[in-house]
């Protein structure tokens, strides 16, 4: 009777057409395939150039090496060395939305109004995607500022719903996410020119 009963055990590994066993086999695919994907990125980036590095997959994850090496380069920028918010020196957070970096305190700001109107990383701790990363290099604090000045909204304004659900920012994160993902450069058609006509219109909502 006992030979029987260690005889029957193996049965329970016969579920493997459906049921449970079919979603390990999945999920094991599933895990495979995104693995083989870091590992092209990581690969991508050994002696590449920042340009080429960020041409590709958007969605498609960087190595941490990559983007602390551009994010280095980017942080170095005058207007990228205090916080696009309060001014705070050496900001290590970012907006992945507006492409600005911000300190700690504004960053916790930033996810208060939801990852909607701004998704915040650690610049120094985070992994990236390369979009992100993109968005970063095209954006930068001087740029959004002029863009927000151009548009009414001044430096005072801090790191809360007047600033960021205005006109002005969904403007600007709409015209960078187009830009950064649709890989658009700049140059006469670059949506987030300040023209003398915007800047006018801004002049005018300021005085109605």
């Amino acid at each position: 009777g006992s030979k029987q009963a260690t005889n029957t055990r193996p049965v329970h590994v016969v579920p493997n057409v459906g049921g449970a066993g079919a979603l390990v086999g999945r999920g094991s695919k599933q895990a495979s395939r995104r693995a083989r994907r870091r590992r092209r990125s990581t690969m991508s980036g050994a002696g590449v150039s920042d340009e080429k590095l960020l041409e590709g997959d958007p969605q498609e994850w960087l190595t941490k090496a990559d983007a602390q090496r551009i994010f280095k380069k980017l942080r170095a920028q005058p207007a990228n060395k205090t916080c696009f918010d309060c001014g705070a020196k050496n900001p290590t957070w970012a907006s992945a939305t507006y492409g600005v970096f911000i300190c700690l305190n504004c960053s916790s700001q930033h996810r208060s109004l939801g990852v909607h109107i701004s998704f915040c990383r650690s610049a120094t701790l985070d992994e990236w995607k390369r979009g992100e990363v993109l968005t970063m290099k095209l954006g930068g604090n001087a740029r959004a500022r002029s863009f927000f000045r151009s548009h009414g909204v001044s430096d005072d304004e801090r790191s809360g719903e007047r600033k960021y659900k205005s006109r002005a920012a969904e403007l600007y994160r709409k015209a960078l996410k187009k830009e950064a993902y649709g890989r658009e450069r700049h140059g006469s058609s670059d949506p987030l020119s300040v023209s003398p006509a915007s800047k006018e219109a801004a002049a005018a909502a300021a005085a109605a």
